[in-house]
């Protein structure tokens, strides 16, 4: 039995999202060594991004999947920004930002 709302799957119910290999989802969390909720990571079993909406300034990262992923930014993060295995980086923003003089 799922714990993830109903609605959820109403959402992302598409075969697009749907996680192919969920072996995958085990591996990355492994080699990020870090503790997640059962929410998390039965979210990330069945559902594959990155996920996205027009109207919205940012994108929730896959695990795995695509270059740009949960993994590879963390690892990113930790190697340049000196974050602990605690975190865990989720989105990629896409606001511009325009300094004016």
């Amino acid at each position: 039995m799922s714990i993830l709302p109903e609605k959820l799957d109403q959402v992302l119910g598409e075969d697009i999202y749907k996680r192919e290999d969920k072996s995958k989802v085990n591996e990355a969390l492994n080699s990020l060594e870090v503790d997640v909720s059962v929410t998390f990571r039965e979210f990330y079993y069945y559902y594959a991004g990155p996920f996205w909406e027009e109207f919205v300034p940012f994108e929730l990262l896959d695990i795995v999947d695509e270059e740009n992923n949960i993994e590879s930014y963390t690892f990113i993060s930790r190697e340049e920004r000196g974050f602990t295995k605690k975190y865990l980086i989720l989105r990629r923003n896409f606001s511009k930002c325009c300094i004016s003089p």
